[in-house]
């Protein structure tokens, strides 16, 4: 059953223009245990960077990522995303012996991977830009079990790794007047581009244990975000009416790759933003589509804060730092292909954010997949999109 965050504390300096800060947190995952969760960052209107650890003791389980947003050349982009875990193993979610009629489930596999992205964009008009990118994925996998390119499972112990470099173009349109957290405009993103296959000791794809994984696989991804401001939404409050500024923003994007590829680079359920609610690497496939929607409700504007408390003993060092209060029910709908079950998914759920500032938003959600069952939780100290 889930649990709620058990701890909080945000630090942090903020000025008009630019802001530091450091949240370390503690909070409950379905599949992690407790988790510990540390991320220090900064950020202006044409800069932010933000580093990110989330580490579970008791399975061991360690994420970390890390964006950094440069203004140079009008803007760079770098995103890196590494993960020490034992968490499931994507490449079939039945296992079938080899040796007997017996369905194994709940297969798991230690997992070590590390990607990076660099991406250059320039403008091309006053909303829109065009880019270039280049990415590099790295991965070592241990299970328990040998997949047979023949077919089938075999109870020994296997080690496998791949990896991949690749890049592309890109090319959107932003309306969102550069805005970290926007009340309204519309995006528009599109990427074309492949990935090449260095090193593969997988002797099988994970979807179909006979067909080798490509060494070049073309990938389009495209995705449109639009913001609406509803300034005046009633929020009932026993004995009180709040008419609380609310932002419906969505998102809908599509993805798809020429090939079957291995789980190194496969749109896999919980890697993403956009899969929000599904167990870690649950499902995975070639190709994926999803609708989200968050409506971003502020009932609660300039609240203090920890770190006003501090104000008030230092105030000529310390800032008053006072956040605004979101409460964040969303919907996601979806499906991967090439998963199994390949069948589409619905995800709801709900959380709170402390604004603090554009770069600054910790947020907490609480959601529920239908397909699966499932309840987890999520902290982030951004929006998702």
């Amino acid at each position: 059953m889930t649990k709620t965050a058990i701890s909080i504390i945000i630090l942090g300096i903020f000025s008009s223009a630019f802001c530091w800060f450091i949240v370390p947190m503690a909070y409950w995952d379905n599949q992690d245990s407790l988790t510990a969760y540390f991320a220090v960052g900064f950020g202006d209107t044409t800069k932010y960077g933000a580093a990110e650890l989330r580490y579970a003791p008791n399975s061991e389980a360690l994420r970390m990522e890390s964006t950094i947003l440069l203004p140079f050349a009008e803007g760079t982009e770098i995103h890196a995303r590494y993960i020490d875990a034992t968490t499931n193993d994507p490449r079939k979610p039945s296992i079938y012996l080899a040796d007997e009629d017996t369905t194994l489930t709940d297969i798991t596999e230690k997992v070590r991977e590390y990607s990076v992205r660099l991406s250059q964009n320039w403008q091309a008009g006053i909303e829109t830009k065009w880019g270039l990118f280049a990415n590099y994925y790295s991965g070592k996998y241990f299970s328990d079990y040998t997949l047979s390119e023949y077919g089938g499972w075999t109870e020994i112990p296997e080690t496998t790794e791949s990896e991949y470099v690749g890049g592309g173009i890109s090319f959107g349109y932003d309306g969102r007047n550069g805005s970290f957290d926007p009340q309204k405009g519309y995006v528009f993103h599109i990427e074309v581009g492949a990935n090449y296959l260095l090193q593969d000791t997988l002797d099988a794809d994970y979807v179909d244990a006979a067909t080798r994984t490509a060494k070049t696989v073309g990938f389009l991804y495209i995705e449109q975000n639009t913001y609406t401001p509803a300034s005046a939404l009633p929020i009932q409050i026993p004995l009180l009416t709040v008419q609380a500024p609310t932002i419906l923003a969505t998102k809908t994007a599509a993805a798809y790759q020429t090939s079957k590829v291995s789980q190194l680079i496969g749109y896999r359920s919980g890697d993403f933003e956009l899969f929000r609610g599904l167990p870690h690497r649950e499902l995975s496939g070639y190709a994926f589509y999803i609708l989200s929607i968050d409506f971003r409700i502020s009932p609660v504007k300039r609240m203090y804060t920890p770190v006003s408390l501090l104000h008030f003993v230092a105030p000529r060092i310390i800032p008053d730092s006072r956040a605004d209060i979101e409460l964040t029910p969303f919907f996601d709908f979806g499906k991967i292909y090439g998963a199994n079950p390949e069948k589409s998914f619905f995800s709801t759920g709900c959380g709170i954010a402390l604004k603090f500032s554009e770069t600054l938003i910790t947020r907490f959600d609480l959601q529920y997949c239908t397909t699966f069952s499932n309840f987890t939780t999520y902290f982030s100290i951004r929006h998702p999109f």
